[in-house]
This record gives structure tokens, C-alpha cells and sequence, in this order.
């Protein structure tokens, strides 16, 4: 194996131990589904192997791994449609918790944000989870979803405005 190899394989495994768990909880939040997210991280990691090993350089490694498992995900979303009952409860035992309080109040917090953010487009949905739940730049986030930097920050303003519109509208009439 010779040095530009070692270094290739270097920056891979680097790039797993740093960013394996955060794609998971991409995938997670995606799939709702523990094996399929699971299964999805590994074929992400697996094609940008490949990718590599083919000679191509990949100068953005983290966004590449976004856009990687993003479009897994919608590989797998037109193969299974809809989320079973067993695959919603499986949801909230996946993620783990320290103690019942802190379970049940991330357990309200977090179905009250998924709820919000199901009332979203797919793409301000998508944008807001990289922003926000990934912790993604903005040049991370153009990288991941081939669009200017400009459009990305655009469209987060947009997303933002929809969201605290729907809270709005859903919780702060019923105080």
C-alpha cells in the first residue's frame, strides 16, 4: 500500500469515528427505524469507500457523507412508504435516556419538534434538521444539497418564519 493509499484510508477511518454517530442520528430521525438507519450509515460509509478507492478526491468530507446517506434515504423511502405502528413506538426507546424526567421532557420537546417539522416542506424540513440537529454549515449544508450558500441561508430565513408560524398557530392559541 503505498503512502497516498495509507493517507486515503487514514482520513476514512478519521472521518467514521467522527461523524458515524452524527449520520446516524440524521438517518435516525429520517427512517425512524434503528436496523434501517443502521443499515443506511453503513451503505453511506461503503460508497464513499468506494469512492475513494476509485481515485476520486473528496474535498468536504462531512457534507459528502450527508448527501451520501440523504440519497439513501430517499432510495429507501420509494421502497417503503409508510412507517409502521411497531417501527413510531420503536422510535422513542432508540434514542436512550439518563433517568424518567429527563424522558419524558425530551420525549415532549422531541414529538412536539417532529410535529412542527412535519408541517414543513420536504426541503425547508431537510435544511432546518442539517442547521439545526447536525450542526452543518451553511457551506456544508449547499455542498450536501447542490445549492448556493446564498439559497441555503435564503431558505433557512423561509424555514424559520414557517415554523415559528406554525408554533404560533398550534400552541400559543390554546395558552
Amino acid at each position: 500500500m503505498d503512502s497516498k493509499q495509507t493517507k486515503t484510508q487514514n482520513k476514512f477511518l478519521h472521518a467514521y469515528d467522527k461523524y458515524s454517530d452524527e449520520i446516524f442520528r440524521f438517518c435516525m430521525l429520517k427512517v425512524r427505524n434503528r436496523e434501517n438507519a443502521t443499515d443506511i450509515v453503513q451503505d453511506a460509509f461503503i460508497k464513499t469507500w468506494e469512492y475513494l478507492e476509485r481515485g476520486n478526491e473528496i474535498k468536504q468530507i462531512r457534507p459528502f457523507l450527508y448527501r451520501t446517506a440523504y440519497n439513501l434515504i430517499v432510495d429507501h423511502s420509494r421502497k417503503k412508504s409508510t412507517l409502521s405502528i411497531e417501527d413510531t413506538v420503536n422510535l422513542d426507546t432508540d434514542l436512550g435516556h439518563e433517568d424518567d424526567l429527563t424522558k419524558t421532557v425530551d420525549s415532549i420537546d422531541g414529538k412536539l419538534a417532529i410535529e412542527l417539522l412535519d408541517g414543513l416542506t420536504d426541503q425547508y424540513r431537510l435544511i432546518i434538521e442539517m442547521k439545526y440537529l447536525q450542526g452543518l454549515t451553511l457551506s456544508e449544508i449547499a455542498y450536501a444539497t447542490k445549492k448556493k450558500k446564498e439559497t441555503i441561508s435564503v431558505q433557512i430565513h423561509r424555514a424559520e418564519k414557517v415554523l415559528k408560524d406554525l408554533y404560533k398557530a398550534k400552541y400559543e392559541e390554546n395558552i
